[in-house]
């Protein structure tokens, strides 16, 4: 803002003159009242200046509810857990304990959790989310959860999907759960960073989050509410070069039933206002985003191009998805970094009314033996994908293209990973790229 003028210099500077002497009247004639009736001045008890919080654990609990302290160092699962000097130690602790509306589970800042997952129990309400995320040093790295492949696998012997296991492949998982907020995190989910998987079946996600519509209780939401992911970094997560059936990836939305959509109700089963953004996403198989594919007897005449009588039509992918309003939506998805992607980068199945955008994929189709792309929306409905760039595939390089740098020093599965991006500035619309067979995708 410019200065009142007051004129030329002389003018001016008797006005700064009037000016301290009413200012030196004012303050002598208040001090010596406001001197005799008070009492004598003393330090303040806390700081005046403050200090802004690096880690959201580190500033009050503005939802109502409790804060959770994990500590895998210092901490004690018999402890409360209620504050930092009384902080758990392990996320087995955490796992076994359902959470209110409100609540918040920190994991301080710096540590690490080997061979553990994260499944905290509960939901919690509109305004009032239930938490994940860090506390403690500003100057030290995301809390840091190594799975190292220890989860259960989805699958039956005869190789169809197990309602009991399907959807706890995650280093963090919610399975029929609600209202979460997850940020500030550090996962992998690979017991070998050196090696790359290229048969058998393994299939391991960084956020698993799942509807099982085998296993909701009668008159149970079928609509799972509000979730939020950012600043969250997820690398490492290996799987075979090959299509399992299922989709896996670093944060991962799908929806589980092992009888036909006709078996289910209608209007239900799918995810609402969701927002996936700020991630980073490195070395994962198969995707970074997967949102949010409905595997309801996904075979035969209920797989897609048929409609409720049985009668089959070009072009229509899971139109039951759409006759029944099981699609997913009010989803976004922006502002992400994906690299060396095993298969599609971003996947979208069965939602309307999402946008994503502003997204940087560099590499994918990196370790995949069919066909697939960078961005695509499969079976879905009104959305916008928009502003996102694009660059390389089936390369085992991780060299970054001409103008931007990228650096990633990955030690072993036993330390955290440090990455530093330097991306150009502009953000290309791609061109459309033709949709792949449900076999392939």
């Amino acid at each position: 803002m410019r200065p009142v003028d007051t004129g030329p210099p002389l003018i001016r500077t008797l006005y700064a003159g009037f000016v301290a002497l009413l200012a030196a009247l004012l303050v002598g004639a208040l001090v010596p009242a406001a001197h005799a009736t008070t009492a004598p001045h003393h330090a303040p008890a806390h700081p005046t200046t403050k200090i802004k919080p690096s880690w959201p654990g580190n500033a009050p609990n503005t939802t109502g509810g409790k804060d959770y302290f994990v500590d895998a160092t210092l901490g004690r699962d018999s402890a409360a857990g209620t504050s930092a000097a009384t902080a758990w130690r392990s996320l087995a602790k955490v796992s076994a304990t359902t959470f209110a509306p409100g609540d918040r589970v920190l994991l301080k800042a710096g540590e690490q959790w080997q061979d553990e997952q994260l499944w905290p129990k509960g939901s919690g309400s509109a305004g009032r989310p239930i938490t994940i995320s860090a506390y403690g040093d500003s100057g030290a790295g995301r809390p840091y959860i190594a799975t190292n492949g220890e989860v259960p696998s989805p699958f039956k012997a005869d190789g169809s999907k197990n309602p009991a296991t399907v959807g706890l492949t995650g280093a963090i998982v919610l399975r029929n759960q609600q209202y979460w907020d997850i940020n500030n995190v550090e996962l992998s989910n690979d017991n070998d960073f050196a090696t790359d998987i290229t048969t058998g079946s393994y299939v391991r996600d960084g956020i698993m989050v799942s509807i099982n519509a085998d296993l909701l209780k009668d008159g149970a939401d079928s609509i799972m509410d509000h979730f939020r992911i950012s600043d969250v970094f997820v690398h490492d997560l290996d799987g075979p070069s090959s299509w399992q059936r299922i989709h896996y990836g670093a944060v991962d939305f799908q929806v589980f039933g092992s009888r036909s959509y006709k078996d289910y109700g209608t209007g239900g089963y799918y995810f609402k206002d969701v927002r996936i953004e700020n991630n980073t996403f490195e070395n994962v198989e198969l995707h970074a985003v997967q949102f949010a594919f409905n595997w309801f007897a996904a075979d035969g005449a209920d797989a897609g191009q048929y409609d409720e009588s049985g009668k089959w039509h070009e072009g229509w992918e899971q139109l039951w998805v759409r006759t029944r309003d099981l699609y997913s939506r009010d989803v976004y998805i922006g502002h992400n970094y994906a690299e060396s992607i095993g298969q599609g980068a971003i996947q979208l199945a069965d939602t309307k009314n999402m946008k994503v955008e502003y997204n940087e994929v560099n590499g994918y189709l990196k370790r995949y033996d069919a066909v697939s792309c960078a961005l695509y929306l499969w079976a879905g409905a009104d959305s916008v994908m928009q502003s996102t760039r694009c660059t390389a595939v089936r390369t085992t390089s991780t060299t970054a293209p001409p103008g931007t740098s990228n650096t990633r020093t990955s030690t072993s599965p036993t330390s955290s990973t440090t990455r530093t991006t330097t991306r150009r500035a502009g953000w290309p619309i791609w061109a459309t790229v033709p949709t792949p067979s449900p076999a392939t995708t």
